[in-house]
């Protein structure tokens, strides 16, 4: 047997595999958070990306044995199953060999079954913020004995904000721009699209705005470092890279005034009956680009997230936004009332509004980003003193 940082390792071929594994986790976690998870988990390594959607390489059985057995000899907590990527444990497109299709949470419960490792002893992390709720929802709907432990963390934002320090605070300086404000779409589902058409339909909207939708591959120019690979990528459907290198968006944020931020989030549940009522959500790019580069803004997100945000120090702009679409819990109404809002502010005198402290303000709090990692830590502290 062999420790990596603290963890168990197997001795095989896949050892540098899980040193891999290990190098790249760490940096999604802040502040000491990195060293009390390790301090009382040990950490289940990948074989594999969760994003190639093979369960039985994601998660096998052997490793998963050998990690238990490494556990019992350990006065760890818990094993810790860290899932980095856009929340996308509730997805029914995992596979396994035999054809059973589930999601990440079910072959986890199956796995714990097959190797006799009680559930209980499991902590499962997650950028799904809204994840034990969720799965209280789902657990009730299944026929498994005993709970696995959840935890959501920003992780994903964590990981982009290495290199935003790296670009430092930016100064709120006063603009002239030529548009109003500017709104990015990404993968398409329907609220998305609707958004969409009704910006680009309305003549109004459509001439104050920056506008892109990869689903449809509208990109606006010169906004990536290599735009014809980018271009390509997008018409391939391909996965494209997008963070503070490879995005050149700094002269579409200072030529607006305000976001229109469609973030990442599965308001509806998945398309077959498993149980989920509450919807899926983590926050991305879409979210801490507005923020770094000084814009107010609406998100179209899951019901409570200004409030979430709020919490975490960030100001939101009731001033200028009806913000109470935050509180509306209707799918299509929570919509509609963005794209009110959107029109009424695309209407206002934007030139006369002094938003520096509270846009300088967000950027700090944005670059420091110590009170999700506090949260996180405390609930960590608090799972593990059980």
């Amino acid at each position: 047997m062999k420790f990596f940082d603290g963890q168990f390792v197997g001795e095989n071929k896949h050892y540098s595999t899980y040193q891999k594994w290990f190098k790249y986790l760490k940096p999604h976690f802040l502040y000491d958070s990195w060293d009390i998870l390790t301090e009382n988990t040990i950490l289940y390594p990948h074989l594999e990306s969760m994003y190639t959607l093979d369960l039985e390489n994601i998660f096998r059985d052997d490793l998963f044995k050998l990690t238990y057995e490494e556990f019992l000899k350990s006065d760890k907590k818990f094993i810790a199953i860290v899932e980095p990527t856009e929340s996308i444990w509730r997805y029914e497109e995992f596979r396994t060999k035999d054809g059973l299709k589930c999601n990440m949470i079910t072959y986890i419960h199956l796995m714990c079954e097959r190797t006799s490792v009680p559930e209980d002893k499991i902590l499962f992390i997650t950028n799904d913020l809204n994840c034990r709720k969720a799965y209280d929802e789902w657990f009730e709907y299944h026929n498994f004995d005993s709970k696995i432990n959840l935890l959501g963390y920003p992780m994903y934002i964590n990981i982009l904000l290495s290199n935003y320090r790296k670009g430092g605070l930016r100064e709120v300086k006063p603009k002239n721009p030529n548009k109003t404000f500017i709104s990015l779409f990404g993968r398409r589902d329907d609220y998305r699209e609707r958004m969409y058409d009704y910006i680009v339909k309305s003549e109004s909207l459509n001439s104050k705005s920056y506008v892109s939708n990869m689903a449809l591959n509208k990109l606006l120019p010169n906004s990536h470092v290599d735009m014809d690979k980018f271009q390509k990528e997008v018409e391939n459907e391909i996965t494209t890279e997008s963070d503070f290198y490879t995005d050149v968006l700094e002269q579409y944020y200072d030529n607006s005034y305000f976001s229109l931020v469609p973030e990442s989030a599965n308001f509806l549940p998945m398309n077959n009956p498993t149980g989920f009522k509450t919807p899926a959500v983590f926050l991305s790019e879409k979210l801490t680009r507005a923020i770094y580069y000084g814009h107010p803004f609406l998100i179209w997100c899951y019901p409570g997230v200004l409030k979430q945000l709020k919490e975490w120090g960030f100001h939101t702009f009731s001033e200028i936004f009806d913000e109470s679409y935050d509180e509306i819990e209707d799918v299509d109404d929570r919509c509609n009332a963005i794209l009110l809002e959107l029109e009424r502010a695309s209407k206002l005198d934007w030139k006369n509004m002094d938003l520096k402290s509270k846009l300088e303000h967000n950027c700090k709090i944005l670059l420091e980003f110590k009170k999700p990692t506090e949260i996180f830590i405390q609930e960590l502290k608090g799972l593990c003193s059980q």
